[in-house]
């Protein structure tokens, strides 16, 4: 058994369907998606309907698709993470040069 919070907080299971989401979109699984999974999810980001009439209205729209349903959610937010992380590795660099410079 995993004692670890991270794998214990009842949230996997929406960790998982967030990954089979960018499978379904083609985008290979690696640290930066997985990292992205659990943030979107730890934040309560997904919105799965509270309603099985709720949740089959939005398949429907999505024919049917959990993945496609979900993956709309996730693609706006995972490039607006993408290009934050990016800034912030940026002024990492740019603080770490400069203490090398002094």
């Amino acid at each position: 058994m995993i004692d670890d919070w991270r794998y214990d907080d009842g949230k996997m299971t929406e960790r998982q369907i967030c990954l089979t989401a960018f499978i379904h979109q083609g985008i290979p699984i690696n640290r930066e998606v997985y990292e992205f999974c659990h943030y979107y999810v730890s934040n309560g980001m997904l919105k799965i309907p509270d309603t099985k009439e709720k949740l089959e209205e939005e398949l429907a729209s999505h024919n049917g698709d959990l993945y496609a349903f979900v993956g709309d959610g996730i693609s706006k937010e995972f490039s607006l993470w993408q290009k934050i992380n990016e800034r912030q590795e940026g002024n990492q660099e740019t603080t770490e040069a400069s203490k090398e410079t002094s």
